[in-house]
């Protein structure tokens, strides 16, 4: 039996001329503040891998199924080389929602090609819309909303008591390149406990997993001072399991330089001082929104002024490089609450009170339970490849346009790199680099 995991959870985005020229400024400021602020390091490889398929093709491999991980870009030329008896007999694709008709084309060529193939969907976007995928592309044999060892035996028909549980967690070798080429990314729990509406973790399956996230397991792979992000929906899945998560860290002799997602409510004295230990060097935290409504729209609740606190807390106790993300066009959102936040993040760059803040638009993402779906969100594109967190959105608001969120997008953009340089003096200076910040995502922007 020959199966290929077709890993098809990155894409690349075509963008704006007006979006080119705010992400490379961007990127050329970010290479100078990490490097200022963070000091000397490796920077994350350019190319990404998904852990869950990596994860379920280790399974397959230790239990003697001739098993392949391809990225989605590789498709193409692996279906050229392979004649016709040479194509598997089993195709598992880890998407997201924008690369679901992706694979469902390919799925159709593949069927076309050789009969009985098997086709199985799985990644993210089967956690939350299997029955609505399954009607929309029939071509799919099977979703498979799992991961882990139950996904591994779904894909084979089989069960999980009859495969074996391989030595080590995931077998980096298995990666058509060596692992430093990658954005190295570890996770000590999938799923989310905590719902929020303007996030697709909460609708998955919480579990947990060891507490250093395999750190270990990647030591002998990287150079020292590597950047490694630890992608928790939130770091260790609770308050509680976050210290216990830095402290096992601790333990361990691993000279990388490490970020990690929290929620601000959660950020203590007590807290920062074990991620300083464990070497984190990087917080990221969601602002989100600066209106109550808003944020209680989206099921997030707490107190805006609540992260303030935080950050001036990091502040005042370390030296860590502190990321916020906001989010532009949530469900409730005014003219009002979007120049609210602008002026915001124009203060918190400026007096450099963060580091850095990353925008992204609202996206509505298909799911099979509309009681879940926020009030006030009207649906205006069904094209799935649209549904991109930097691209025009596919759905307007009550109280404002697709067109109204669009425009306040790219405007926030912009305000983000003036105040950025501004903090920095930067373009006055002469100090913008020419360079933009290596990270993955710079690929998938073609810049």
């Amino acid at each position: 039996m020959k199966i290929w995991l077709i890993d098809a959870t990155t894409y690349r985005r075509s963008l704006s001329p007006l979006q080119i020229e705010n992400k490379r400024l961007y990127f050329r400021i970010k290479n100078y503040v990490k490097n200022h602020i963070v000091g000397p390091h490796e920077p994350p490889g350019q190319k990404c891998y998904s852990a869950g398929v990596l994860r379920i093709a280790t399974i397959l491999r230790h239990n003697g199924y001739d098993t392949e991980y391809i990225p989605l870009a590789e498709i193409d030329k692996m279906i050229e080389n392979s004649e016709r008896g040479a194509l598997p007999d089993i195709v598992g694709f880890g998407a997201v929602t924008p690369t679901v008709p992706v694979c469902a084309h390919y799925s159709s060529l593949l069927k076309s090609s050789k009969n009985g193939i098997r086709i199985v969907l799985g990644g993210a976007h089967a956690h939350f819309a299997s029955k609505t995928t399954m009607a929309k592309y029939p071509v799919f044999d099977e979703i498979v909303p799992d991961c882990d060892m139950v996904a591994a035996a779904k894909i084979i028909q089989s069960r999980p008591k009859d495969l074996s549980n391989p030595p080590l967690y995931i077998d980096y070798k298995i990666l058509p390149e060596p692992l430093h080429n990658y954005c190295v990314n570890l996770f000590t729990s999938s799923g989310c406990k905590y719902h929020c509406g303007h996030c697709q973790d909460g609708l998955a399956v919480y579990n947990e997993y060891a507490l250093d996230g395999g750190l270990s397991e990647v030591l002998v792979y990287l150079k020292p001072k590597t950047t490694i992000h630890y992608c928790d929906s939130v770091l260790g899945g609770s308050e509680k399991r976050a210290v216990e998560v830095c402290k096992k860290i601790s333990s361990i002799k691993h000279n990388m330089l490490l970020s990690c997602d929290l929620r601000s409510e959660f950020i203590s004295s007590e807290l920062v001082e074990n991620l300083v230990n464990a070497g984190f060097v990087e917080l990221r935290m969601g602002l989100l929104s600066t209106d109550r409504h808003v944020l209680n729209n989206i099921n997030r609740g707490g107190n805006p002024d609540k992260i303030l606190e935080t950050i001036k807390l990091i502040r005042k106790i370390s030296k860590i490089y502190i990321s916020i993300y906001i989010t532009i066009g949530l469900p409730g959102s005014t003219t009002d609450a979007v120049d609210q936040l602008i002026r915001l993040v124009k203060h918190l760059l400026e007096k450099r009170y963060v580091d850095e803040v990353k925008c992204n638009l609202y996206v509505p993402y298909p799911n099979d339970d509309n009681t879940t779906s926020p009030i006030g969100v009207h649906i205006q594109n069904e094209d799935w490849t649209k549904y991109d967190r930097q691209s025009y959105p596919v759905y307007g608001l009550s109280k404002l346009t697709s067109d109204d969120i669009w425009n306040a997008f790219q405007k926030i953009e912009g305000e983000i790199n003036i105040s950025w340089d501004k903090a920095y003096e930067l373009s006055r200076s002469g100090k913008i680099p020419d360079t933009c910040y290596p990270e993955y995502i710079i690929s998938c922007y073609k810049l």
